[in-house]
């Protein structure tokens, strides 16, 4: 409720100091410079909405998550996206004679290929991360051990930058761990935009706007490799 939303902010303005002030002005030169088409009458109501986005940034901050990665559509089919999102990373990323080896994310700067577990949820599907070998050897650990997350799902009512009600959107959401997997992540996230933008996007809905993919040329290339030979010769140099 009330009290409880104001002790928190209270907390976040407590423990972030500086680093809240500078979020803040840096989310309202966004909300500045970039039309939102949202209708903002004065100079007060977009200070505002800086300041709701510095507070769902810090708030990502704080819990040890990563702001959200969004995909929006004009038309999306719920059901037919999250059944699609629960399937994809084992068909993208999983074993098989096309899954990607360490050659394939040795591309993007990556040391070994993605290892993760695959769990669907009510509205996507959680890759669950597990610490390494070394790592459970530096802190005396054994077994597996769960090390953060990484999530795709379906929002039907998702909000630009957790503020601006935006419309139907695939969201991804990150769990930090003590190893960070965020340039694995980034990568699936941009095949994902690929997949669902010019290969998948017709049987879900119509995408909206323009999605940045830097990686674009070297994912088409393995594609392309994959799909030429179906063992894709191990070893190949990319």
């Amino acid at each position: 409720g009330g009290p409880l939303k104001c002790s928190l902010d209270h907390l976040i303005q407590k423990r972030t100091g500086i680093f809240f002030s500078v979020v803040r002005m840096r989310c309202l030169w966004f909300v500045l410079a970039i039309p939102l088409t949202t209708g903002f009458r004065s100079l007060h109501a977009s200070t505002r909405c800086a300041q709701r986005m510095s507070c769902y940034l810090v708030r990502m901050k704080l819990l040890g998550l990563q702001p959200q990665r969004q995909l929006f559509f004009s038309q999306l089919d719920e059901c037919k996206a999250i059944s699609y999102l629960q399937q994809w990373p084992i068909k993208r990323f999983g074993p098989g004679v096309n899954s990607w080896g360490n050659a394939e994310w040795a591309l993007f700067g990556c040391p070994t290929k993605y290892e993760f577990s695959s769990q669907p949820t009510n509205h996507g599907v959680r890759l669950i991360y597990y610490l390494s070998a070394v790592g459970k050897r530096r802190r005396g650990l054994s077994g597996l051990v769960t090390d953060g997350s990484f999530d795709l799902s379906v929002d039907m009512n998702a909000r630009l930058l957790g503020v601006i009600p935006a419309g139907p959107a695939i969201i991804s959401r990150s769990e930090v761990g003590l190893e960070s997997r965020a340039s694995y992540e980034r990568i699936v996230w941009q095949r994902l935009l690929l997949d669902v933008s010019k290969l998948d996007g017709r049987k879900l809905g119509t995408v909206r706007g323009v999605n940045a993919c830097p990686d674009e040329v070297k994912l088409d290339r393995i594609d392309r490799i994959m799909s030429t030979d179906s063992l894709w010769r191990r070893g190949y140099n990319y």
